[in-house]
């Protein structure tokens, strides 16, 4: 049995028997009157283009910061045996037209199913075009078979016809820590890039009554939680307890820090100011320090001090790597500040977004959706990276009505260990870790070439 290829679920570019049918139906596997001249031919893999940092003039040799995937260029050789020499022609129109389609009117869907595998892969063609071979003009120019060229660029990688459920309906409460924590694992992966990252689907849905006004998310390979629950009070400035936090034994190649804090029981509350130093754990070098930031509710506020360069951390130590957190409270004008810190958050992360959602939870519910991943409607199709990545309000399940939401940052991918974190405060700028919301995130699968039984 030869490879099957199907494009925009029309045509059948490879006759299953190896056998084009004179005049036959395209859209039958059986029945296409196309046919590879060579069934040795296979998808070719999407180049890896890795992106350096550092370099000349002030360094030998230059660091992998990350990795991208070029387009994939490819040429597909074909017969086709019409039932005359002007079906012939006419069945290469129409495939000429149908490959025009990709840059014109709606996406074009590559499915391929190689020789000898039960999985088929999905792709998406952005352009295409089929030349005729010369010898259509010479020796052949009377018969009813015509052999031509296609070459075609499309997307990177092939995705699978349905996403892989890998956090169902679970609970995330807003409180960093505990039974249900503002993390939970992504578990295994299936694809070809799970060091890479892949997309993902996020479905969020609020308790009734509450508002997610802005969510914080995240995939994490590691998040530190440290308890403080301390109060201070000063005209100038003081610090809160040092924080010595263990970031692991080693830290990967790609991963970025990032401190969050959780503050309550101002006053003042305007003229309340706070910074975060990370230090090295001997106390001798600072590593990140940020801005001075304020809090946005008297009664609660989760403050993101933004992210950090993990460089130092990277070292062959032969210990756990470890940093102290310290955060400072101050007056900005001489009026006594108060605020007690609750707990500290340090996240090692791939990814880190902020959505303004606004979304208020009425009686008739409504659902927020992080969506990375996309099958553009079209058929047959697979799951493919959304370019770019979208959040949007729905009214219902099925995603038919929705109001488009800004992301800063990047959504959320899949990566091997990681995991999922949210956070989200309402829109007075209120952090309530009492509350919960439901989530369920659906992986897409990716694959370079071939897909696997898994």
């Amino acid at each position: 049995m030869g490879t099957t290829i199907l494009l925009g679920n029309t045509i059948h570019l490879n006759n299953t028997t190896g056998t084009p049918v004179a005049g036959g139906a395209a859209s039958g596997a059986t029945t296409t009157p196309f046919v590879l001249q060579s069934d040795t031919w296979s998808p070719r893999a999407a180049t890896r283009r890795p992106i350096w940092a550092g370099g000349a003039p002030f360094r030998d040799g230059a660091d992998l910061l990350l990795e991208t995937f070029d387009n994939v260029a490819e040429t597909v050789p074909i017969v086709v045996q019409g039932s005359s020499r002007d079906d012939a022609v006419a069945q290469l129109q129409t495939l000429k037209e149908l490959l025009q389609q990709g840059g014109y009117s709606y996406p074009l869907s590559l499915a391929i199913l190689p020789h000898s595998t039960t999985n088929t892969g999905y792709a998406e063609i952005y352009t295409g075009d089929v030349e005729e071979d010369p010898r259509v003009l010479g020796s052949e120019r009377t018969s009813s078979l015509i052999r031509a060229t296609i070459t075609w660029i499309r997307s990177p990688f092939f995705g699978v016809s349905s996403l892989t459920t890998l956090i169902n309906a679970a609970t995330f409460t807003n409180n960093g820590t505990g039974a249900n924590k503002d993390t939970q694992s992504l578990g295994a992966l299936t694809g070809d890039l799970i060091y890479t990252g892949m997309p993902l689907n996020i479905k969020v849905l609020g308790v009734v009554g509450s508002t997610i006004s802005t969510l914080y998310a995240a995939s994490v390979d590691t998040q530190v939680y440290a308890s403080v629950n301390q109060a201070k009070t000063t005209t100038t400035s003081t610090t809160y307890t040092t924080q010595t936090v263990t970031l692991g034994s080693a830290v990967k190649r790609g991963l970025r820090g990032r401190v969050l804090g959780r503050l309550t029981t101002f006053t003042n509350l305007s003229k309340a100011q706070f910074k975060v130093d990370v230090i090295d754990i001997n106390g001798s070098t600072s590593i990140y320090t940020s801005a001075w930031l304020a809090a946005a509710n008297a009664t609660a506020s989760l403050i993101d001090f933004g992210d950090f360069d993990l460089s130092f951390f990277r070292r062959p130590l032969p210990t756990s790597i470890q940093a102290q957190i310290v955060i400072t409270i101050r007056s900005s004008d001489g009026t006594s500040v108060t605020a007690t810190l609750d707990y500290v958050e340090v996240l090692l992360y791939y990814d880190f977004c902020v959505v303004n959602s606004g979304f208020d939870v009425p009686s008739t519910i409504k659902y927020l959706y992080l969506e990375g991943a996309t099958n553009n409607g079209v058929s047959p199709s697979g799951w493919l990276p959304s370019s770019p990545p979208v959040a949007y309000m729905a009214r219902t399940s099925d995603n038919q009505t929705f109001d488009p939401r800004l992301i800063r940052g990047r959504l959320p991918r899949a990566f091997s260990g990681a995991s999922l974190y949210l956070a989200w405060i309402d829109q007075s700028g209120l952090h309530d870790k009492t509350t919960t919301a439901t989530i369920t995130a659906q992986l897409a699968p990716l694959y370079r070439t071939l897909r696997g039984s898994t």
